[in-house]
């Protein structure tokens, strides 16, 4: 390979569309090298070659399991309304992969399988848009309680408040209104 960014993305449908869009925008030529995209419906998957810019030298690899979608890879998407967890074993993350869990939004939903977000807390970090919604809605609604003091939140990382430490990391936003309206305005 060339050394890039492995990027996985778990759903093909408009939202990881437009997110994978967006991560191409923004990424210069040769900082992506793989994109790797599982759906239930495998022709979404391979619609999302007028997104990937396999032209630029970006390989789309249409994967047949969620597994074969997330490992490996630095960065991973997970954009699908499930209610089973699609990534079953933190083992299948790469040590300090970053995974923007998009899908959880409301309560049963969820894409990271049990113990995955449990051993991401403990040994890595969680990001919330606002904690509050990710314990009753994100993927931290399957968190004990106990662990709920250990999640930061996204303006803490970027007014610099706390830091991000080794580790893998999870992102689980569940949608504030900037964030909606930010994402409405690019659709």
């Amino acid at each position: 390979g060339g050394g890039g960014l492995k990027v996985g993305v778990l759903g093909a449908g408009v939202v990881a569309r437009l997110i994978t869009g967006m991560i191409m925008d923004v990424m210069e030529q040769g900082e992506i090298e793989e994109v790797r995209v599982w759906s239930r419906t495998k022709g979404n998957a391979e619609g999302m070659r007028d997104v990937v810019e396999v032209d630029k030298g970006v390989s789309l690899v249409v994967c047949d399991g969620c597994k074969e979608a997330v490992e490996g890879c630095d960065l991973v998407f997970t954009v699908t309304p499930s209610r089973v967890g699609l990534v079953e074993n933190v083992d299948w993350l790469k040590g300090n992969a970053i995974v923007v869990a998009v899908g959880s939004d409301t309560p049963g939903k969820r894409e990271l399988g049990v113990g995955v977000v449990d051993d991401i807390i403990t040994h890595g970090t969680v990001i919330s848009d606002t904690i509050p919604n990710v314990v009753k809605l994100g993927e931290c609604q399957y968190l004990p309680p106990s662990l709920h003091n250990k999640i930061i939140t996204f303006g803490d990382v970027l007014t610099g408040k706390v830091g991000v430490g080794e580790g893998r990391v999870l992102v689980d936003f569940t949608g504030v209104g900037a964030q909606d309206a930010c994402i409405a305005g690019k659709v």
